[in-house]
């Protein structure tokens, strides 16, 4: 089961876009006030002595640039990851522990080749980093167009599928194990 790709359920992604965007925000909040407080922590506290160890390391960038650039990026990490936490963890954890061989169908959006995802197949209505198949073969992917709906079969749950087998619904010659 863990060998194979990971893809939320299109009715979980559809109805937990918001619930992401919302807990992002404030996860994105919260770390953004909690490294506002950080920066202004007293010289002589130990929380202070922590931070700077990290700020005056070697480098190429001065001590004040490293902090405006963690301040900016800190925001950004927040947000990224209580949208995971509800468009990925929350569907794998409970398909991990609940799943039984099912199938859930996805339309193509459009198919690619790039440096991270070798022969990607991208899926529409989907949220970001779950939005593809990849490893299909070259094959497989060429045949596919925008529109087609392809039928998904592994381990999974309403939430999410672990992906093991990929077949166009309709178009029953072309289907690939993953």
């Amino acid at each position: 089961m863990f060998g194979h790709e990971f893809l939320p359920s299109p009715e979980w992604a559809l109805g937990s876009k918001y619930y992401a965007i919302w807990l992002g925000i404030f996860i994105a909040a919260c770390a953004s006030w909690g490294a506002w407080k950080l920066s202004k922590t007293p010289p002589d506290t130990r929380l202070y002595k922590f931070a700077d160890f990290y700020l005056s390391r070697p480098g190429y960038l001065s001590r004040e640039v490293r902090k405006k650039i963690g301040l900016g990026l800190i925001p950004i990490a927040g947000f990224l990851t209580g949208y995971a936490l509800i468009t990925d963890l929350v569907p794998l954890s409970i398909t991990v522990a609940l799943g039984a061989k099912t199938e859930h169908f996805y339309t193509v959006d459009r198919t690619g080749v790039e440096a991270g995802c070798r022969s990607a197949v991208y899926l529409r209505d989907m949220p970001f980093a779950n939005d593809r198949i990849c490893g299909l073969p070259d094959w497989f992917r060429i045949s596919l167009k925008p529109g087609n709906v392809l039928a998904v079969k592994g381990v999974g749950t309403g939430l999410g599928i672990f992906v093991d087998v990929v077949r166009v619904v309709g178009d029953g010659a072309a289907q690939s194990g993953n």
